[in-house]
């Protein structure tokens, strides 16, 4: 018996995929190697799939640029060590992101873990 696509489904989709964008390590690639495949078989659709897999990317990069632009070094050196956001590292990612600009931001996006905090290394360069 085949059981149709239900608004959970997607949000579970969703949720899962914007979890790891928010710096908690989940298996990102995993889950959406199984929200395809459950589109093969025709129980979620490809395209809702597609734009599930974009939104949370695309809004975690927003909030993280205004946490780094807003909340700056301040919130940094505040709260960076419980995500192991050192000093160093910070300054090291910034050095990074200034001297590549937009292609440390593309480089990085695809960089398990560094995913994390691209938003906000771009906040605190304060990139256009």
């Amino acid at each position: 018996m085949r059981r149709s696509s239900t608004t959970g489904d997607y949000a579970a989709v969703g949720g899962m995929l914007a979890l790891e964008d928010f710096g908690i390590p989940v298996p990102r690639a995993t889950d959406l190697m199984a929200a395809a495949v459950y589109a093969g078989a025709g129980r979620l659709t490809i395209v809702a799939v597609d734009v599930i897999a974009v939104l949370p990317a695309i809004i975690e990069d927003n909030i993280g640029y205004v946490i780094g632009g807003w909340g700056g070094h301040q919130s940094i050196d505040r709260f960076g060590l419980y995500v192991l956001l050192t000093p160093g590292r910070v300054a090291k990612a910034q050095a990074f992101f200034t001297r590549h600009g937009g292609k440390g931001i593309t480089i990085v996006r695809f960089v398990g873990g560094l995913r994390m905090v691209n938003g906000i290394i771009a906040g605190l360069t304060e990139m256009p």
